[in-house]
């Protein structure tokens, strides 16, 4: 069998055939989907250890809690069409903020996380998007 070997790299944002109709989800929506397979009572004991630890990590670390949210998040990621999908999640995944660094550059924590973004979007456009996701998670911390 003749395979061509296609190597992965998120920094170039190769994923692999794989991933080729795949749409990456942010951990919200992981967590939402995990929860759903423990049933609306939450019943850990029908799933293994490394389901409960991964559901666990998810609702840990997950910022939007209910489906609005998550939805609200997808809307404003959406806008930015210059984004590779990938790199939408991996901005509302990681909490990067919208502060400025000692420098007053706004977005530096995000170029430096995300290294693709550098060569193809601009800071202003990645100050507006962390001004929005912080916007929307002020919104909802203040519930």
């Amino acid at each position: 069998m003749n395979r061509m070997t296609v190597d992965e790299d998120a920094e170039t944002l190769s994923f692999g055939a794989d991933f080729e109709k795949s749409r990456p989800l942010l951990m919200s929506e992981v967590a939402l989907v995990m929860q759903t397979k423990t049933g609306p009572k939450n019943d850990l004991t029908t799933v293994g250890d490394i389901f409960t630890k991964t559901l666990e990590y998810t609702q840990r670390f997950s910022r939007l809690k209910r489906k609005a949210e998550i939805t609200e998040a997808r809307a404003i990621l959406e806008k930015y069409k210059d984004l590779h999908p990938f790199e939408a999640v991996q901005i509302a995944n990681l909490a990067i903020t919208s502060g400025m660094d000692e420098e007053g550059n706004i977005g530096e924590e995000a170029y430096e996380l995300i290294p693709s973004l550098v060569s193809k979007v601009d800071e202003t456009t990645i100050g507006e998007l962390l001004q929005e996701l912080d916007s929307l998670y002020y919104d909802i911390s203040s519930k």
